[in-house]
């Protein structure tokens, strides 16, 4: 049980960083809104 909690937190914390990642991007914003209801359904 141990295992499978860890791997699903790795596997959270892997997707976290792909998203922030796009947020932190250096090019010019894109005018495109995050809705915090959308993120939590894609978890």
């Amino acid at each position: 049980m141990r295992k499978l909690v860890a791997d699903k937190i790795a596997q959270l914390n892997s997707d976290l960083d792909d998203i922030s990642s796009r947020f932190r991007s250096e090019d010019a914003p894109n005018g495109v809104t995050v809705d915090a209801n959308e993120i939590q359904d894609y978890i």
